[in-house]
């Protein structure tokens, strides 16, 4: 079901409940991802998750767009995972003033925005409820979310840091390094400390925190001072994700030649080099030749390896991806062991 304006309420249950909060421009099949592994944990046991999903008629650039998801799973692109998680779907028809040629305010104004919308819309949320903000390229594994329901351990700050297994243009081209993102925290925390901005804890704003930080400490206990020095580490979050046991999949321009050239198209203006502007690396043959060589945009090689679903690594890929390899071939196989 897609809901758009009225409230929402989230199921009662004796866990946490989750929100998962995703901005999407165009990447609907990173989302039939995400919904597909939601599918897969509620099928082993009942998962309170509502997904809220921001979708934009502007890109970050300020240019009209598409409203793809919407079209999408209102014309049954997601039926066959049903019974899907609720949605919340906000619609953002704006950008506030200055914030599309600032470009990183852009960028924050479409989480910030959606975070809002969903803790305002949604009933029934406990203090300590989870709000967890990934970009659409970003799969959490189920088996973390259904730890993160259970788990009464956290601390103070109750801030969660992801770390992902890294891939570029499908699963085949693996990066060494994770990439490590800070997604959200507990409801009562964003409320009370982050008025709400999930960005703040993406991007560690540490004084936007400051006004409602020894506020929180009185009523929840944690150090008080751990505002002051709490900058771009992320050594006070409680970190999920290991070398051997990664706490999802980011697939970076996972999205073929013609959604990478969107992707280039549509990026918000601050964030150098634009690749966008520069009209010989927007050329499909040219964008096809960066995936099947593993190269960087600038032609650099990604730091990294070909990797090949044969081995067998259980980790190659989200769990439902594997379990459908022929509708994601483009994403399991290097262009080299496709069947054509």
């Amino acid at each position: 079901m897609l809901h758009t304006i009225v409230a929402l309420s989230i199921p009662t249950s004796s866990t946490c409940r989750m929100v998962i909060a995703i901005t999407v421009n165009h990447e609907t099949e990173m989302l039939r991802i995400l919904f597909g592994m939601l599918v897969l944990e509620s099928a082993r046991e009942a998962s309170p998750t509502v997904v809220a999903i921001a979708e934009g008629n502007l890109t970050a650039a300020g240019e009209p767009k598409e409203l793809h998801f919407a079209q999408a799973i209102k014309g049954g692109a997601f039926d066959d995972l049903a019974p899907l998680p609720p949605v919340l779907y906000v619609l953002q028809d704006h950008f506030p003033e200055g914030a599309v040629e600032d470009g990183w305010a852009a960028d924050r104004y479409m989480r910030s925005h959606l975070s809002r919308a969903a803790l305002a819309r949604l009933r029934n949320l406990r203090e300590d409820d989870l709000l967890l903000c990934f970009d659409a390229d970003e799969t959490p594994n189920p088996d973390v979310l259904s730890f993160l329901r259970l788990y009464d351990g956290m601390g103070q700050p109750p801030i969660l840091s992801f770390n992902f297994r890294w891939t570029v243009y499908g699963y085949f081209w693996r990066r060494r390094e994770r990439h490590c993102t800070a997604p959200g925290a507990t409801v009562g925390f964003l409320r009370d400390v982050c008025d709400g901005d999930v960005y703040s804890i993406r991007k560690r704003m540490q004084r936007k925190w400051c006004s409602g930080w020894h506020a929180y400490h009185r009523r929840h206990g944690g150090d008080p001072d751990w505002r002051s020095d709490y900058g771009e580490s992320d050594d006070d979050a409680f970190k999920i994700g290991t070398a051997n046991a990664s706490a999802g999949h980011h697939c970076s321009w996972c999205l073929g030649a013609e959604g990478i050239r969107t992707k280039m198209l549509s990026a918000q203006k601050q964030d150098k080099p634009r690749w966008g502007d520069m009209p010989d690396k927007t050329r499909i043959p040219y964008i096809e030749k960066l995936i099947r060589k593993g190269r960087y945009f600038d032609w650099s090689a990604l730091a990294g390896k070909r990797t090949s679903l044969a081995s067998g690594d259980p980790e190659f890929a989200p769990g439902f991806v594997l379990g459908r390899q022929e509708e994601f071939e483009h994403l399991l196989l290097h262009p080299d062991d496709r069947q054509h």
